[in-house]
C-alpha cells in the first residue's frame, strides 16, 4: 500500500475548496484568531488519487498467468529449468536474509 492510500481521501476531498466533510466536525479558532483554513488539491493531485483508485482495482496477481502455468504443470507441458530455478531460491533466501 502506498502513502497516499493511507491518507483519508474521504476526509480531503470534502475539504477542497473550504466546504466540509459531512462527517467531520467544525473547529473553533481560539479568541482573537479570525479567517478560515483551506486545503485546495492542485488538478495533478486529484489526477494521481483517481489513477491510484484505478490501479487498486487491478489484481496484483495475473491469475491468467497463473491459470496456464498450473495446466501447463499438470499436463506436463512446463520445461523446467533446474539450475535457474535454484539459483533464484537461493537469490529469494539470500534477499530474505538481508531484511532481517
Amino acid at each position: 500500500m502506498s502513502k497516499i492510500s493511507r491518507v483519508n481521501k474521504q476526509s480531503l476531498s470534502g475539504r477542497v475548496s473550504g466546504s466540509t466533510a459531512s462527517n467531520s466536525k467544525p473547529v473553533t479558532a481560539p479568541s482573537g484568531i479570525t479567517g478560515t483554513d483551506r486545503l485546495e488539491l492542485s488538478d495533478q493531485a486529484r489526477s494521481l488519487s483517481l489513477l491510484e483508485d484505478e490501479a487498486e482495482q487491478f489484481p496484483v496477481i495475473d491469475m491468467v498467468r497463473v491459470e496456464a502455468l498450473r495446466e501447463a504443470i499438470k499436463s506436463g507441458n512446463m520445461p523446467v529449468n533446474r539450475e535457474l530455478l535454484a539459483k533464484k531460491i537461493q537469490q529469494f533466501e539470500n534477499f530474505l536474509e538481508d531484511i532481517e
